[in-house]
């Protein structure tokens, strides 16, 4: 979340206090969000490769109608399994 938030503002609106020589690791990584940044451009990160809005929306919704797909077929099965039960029922009362 850190390079989506800060990737697209750019490094020219955060600022590092100690001249860009900030050792960046996992315990310090919170101290210096420009020398952050700049060593997850270093690291190869790109903003071009940052998933817009409409792309998560639509995989978000593909997602969705593969659900409701799944739910429709379930609930189908069981409606032909609960038409079988009462004919079988229906059999043995006789």
């Amino acid at each position: 979340m850190f390079f989506k938030r800060n990737a697209q503002q750019g490094k020219e609106v955060l600022k590092c206090d100690f001249h860009g020589n900030c050792k960046i690791n996992v315990n310090n990584r919170h101290i210096c969000s420009y020398c952050r940044l700049l060593k997850c451009f270093t690291n190869g990160m790109k903003t071009e490769m940052i998933r817009s809005y409409q792309t998560k929306m639509y995989k978000t919704n593909k997602n969705i109608k593969k659900i409701v797909n799944q739910l429709e077929t379930s609930s189908t099965n069981l409606v032909t399994l609960n038409q079988f039960e009462q004919v079988t029922l229906f059999d043995y009362h006789i």
